[in-house]
């Protein structure tokens, strides 16, 4: 067992039943099988991210699980065109990624963040181990184009900032769960004095969990329409618990201001990051799709036919 273990022994029960169709096959992409029970997985993932939303038609749903089982594929033609270029990952690397995850939760969160996402401490280092080496082959890729340059950093500073009407900005906090009445029960224990921070990291489902919910500084137009109320909020206020198409949130504004125009110095390495995220999408789609033309894929149609009817 890896070092990790020492973040992960909690975690030696598993949180589902094996069940023997698990192990069908959905799809054949080169060396690898892609099985029911790692296409059920995903489909978990997916419904914990949407929050619960109405069930989805038919159609809708056949999208969704299409889109997934695109998703799982992708993912193995990478992770074998990295084994392919003699890229690996080893237990120390784990390690790190797993002292970088936890980042400053407590026990309690870090547990509780795990049992959510993993089946057990395999399932995570098997999961975090492919998800490194595909890291490293974009990175592979990345390192061959050119370097941003500085007249892209400028381009893109004045799309971005300099056409930009700044207006009113608000530093916007949140605590985001899959359950209504989850929800209402942290509201009520905020309004009863505690911290919404400590809460955040114990609760929250949202990628700001490890700052304790902040979101940072946002602009009305920053937001999803449905997070309208949210921007309206007195400062130092919570608000009432607001459903979208993410779960339910209670939102919290510890600032209002007037937005300010950054200069370009202050942004620089900001807007270098993002033009390089962009780059890294584009080189991803690029090598997937030459992927697809070079590596067999075989579909189980009779057990694709039967994963779309899996239940939302």
């Amino acid at each position: 067992m890896v070092a990790c273990a020492l973040f992960l022994g909690a975690l030696s029960v598993s949180g589902c039943t094996s069940e023997p169709d698990q192990e069908v096959w959905l799809a054949r992409v080169g060396d690898e099988t892609i099985t029911r029970g790692a296409f059920e997985k995903r489909l978990r993932m997916a419904r914990r991210e949407l929050g619960d939303i109405p069930v989805l038609s038919r159609e809708d749903r056949a999208q969704l699980h299409k889109r997934l089982l695109n998703e799982l594929i992708a993912e193995s033609l990478l992770v074998q065109e990295a084994r392919r270029r003699g890229l690996s990952v080893d237990d120390r690397e784990l390690t790190s990624e797993a002292v970088r995850l936890r980042g400053d939760l407590d026990e309690r969160a870090w547990k509780r963040y795990l049992l959510e996402h993993y089946v057990d401490e395999r399932d995570w280092e098997r999961t975090t181990r492919r998800r490194l080496l595909v890291e490293r082959l974009l990175a592979q890729e990345l390192a061959r184009t050119a370097p941003v340059t500085e007249a892209d950093i400028d381009a893109h500073y004045r799309e971005s900032f300099e056409a930009v009407n700044p207006g009113i900005e608000v530093e916007l906090w949140q605590i985001v769960v899959a359950d209504e009445q989850e929800a209402r029960a942290l509201r009520k224990e905020l309004l009863g004095g505690r911290d919404f921070a400590e809460l955040a990291r114990e609760h929250s489902i949202g990628p700001e969990r490890t700052k304790g919910g902040r979101i940072g500084y946002v602009r009305a137009e920053d937001l999803p329409e449905s997070f309208a109320p949210a921007f309206r909020l007195p400062v130092g206020k919570v608000s009432k618990v607001i459903q979208t198409e993410y779960g339910y949130h209670v939102f919290r504004v510890t600032d209002r201001r007037r937005g300010h125009r950054p200069d370009r110095k202050s942004v620089e390495r900001m807007i270098r990051e993002t033009i390089e995220r962009e780059r890294l999408a584009q080189i991803r789609q690029q090598l997937i799709d030459r992927l697809r033309q070079e590596v067999p894929i075989e579909i189980n149609d009779d057990e694709w036919a039967r994963a779309l009817d899996v239940p939302r």
